[in-house]
């Protein structure tokens, strides 16, 4: 987890993603999963990188998001 927080903080999207994992699946922590691809998404949606990395890394983040908000609201 310490290198993924550290590759997350060079802004790396794969980074958040990994974490946004390790929390769902094997710490079973869907809210600490849900903070990391929000802040994905939203850096996502500021960069100034290809519409095409940008749309397939929104798609693939708003869909985690959605099945994260679900396993969040189950669990509230």
């Amino acid at each position: 987890i310490p290198l993924w927080v550290e590759a997350a903080a060079h802004t790396r999207i794969a980074a958040h993603i990994e974490l946004a994992k390790v929390y769902e699946h094997e710490r079973r922590d869907p809210t600490t999963a849900l903070q990391w691809t929000a802040i994905a998404l939203e850096r996502v949606l500021a960069s100034d990188g290809s519409p095409i990395d940008r749309a397939q890394w929104q798609d693939e983040l708003e869909h985690r998001q959605a099945r994260l908000l679900k396993k969040v609201a189950i669990l509230a």
